[in-house]
């Protein structure tokens, strides 16, 4: 039937790995270090995610967490590599064992409309890399910044978040 072939292209191509359910669910900020530089909070990959997946509500049980982050991408100009940032959606990822070492801050908790709402404002975030000095994490707070003027995140819980991210 023709309703249903369109709702099934409609449908996340991660969906096999752990669907989205409409259920409340909480969305935190993952602080990721890198190269273990963990004191410099300008060495760490920023990602907004929530728990998907059946189960996804029961946080002793998560199997996977939809992420909404940059990719970094190499661009070879002979004998140098450039890196630059691009977003291309967000991403399921299963729950390893490096989720434990991930500074979580809570967001809040919500629905799948809300958590769909930050996917489309993250596509709508600029990447300015080509800026100076601008980072992955610049992207987050732009984009978190956008979650709170949308009514998704409080703004209060926004800045308080944000501030004990960066440091």
């Amino acid at each position: 039937d023709l309703l249903a072939l369109s709702s099934m292209s409609a449908t996340d191509l991660d969906d096999w790995l752990a669907r989205d359910y409409d259920v409340e669910s909480p969305v935190y900020l993952f602080v990721y270090s890198i190269h273990d530089r963990s004191s410099d909070p300008r060495c760490c990959r920023w990602s907004v995610v929530w728990p998907v997946g059946p189960g996804c509500v029961t946080e002793d049980k998560i199997t996977a967490w939809r992420h909404v982050q940059l990719e970094t991408l190499a661009d070879d100009l002979g004998s140098t590599v450039e890196m630059h940032y691009g977003y291309f959606g967000a991403i399921t990822k299963t729950a390893g064992p490096e989720i434990a070492a991930v500074r979580q801050f809570r967001l809040g908790t919500t629905d799948l409309a809300l958590r769909k709402e930050i996917e489309r404002l993250a596509h709508t975030t600029p990447v300015m890399d080509e800026v100076e000095g601008w980072s992955c994490q610049d992207w987050i707070k732009a984009l978190m910044r956008r979650m709170a003027a949308s009514g998704v995140v409080a703004e209060s819980v926004c800045n308080d978040v944000l501030s004990k991210a960066c440091t």
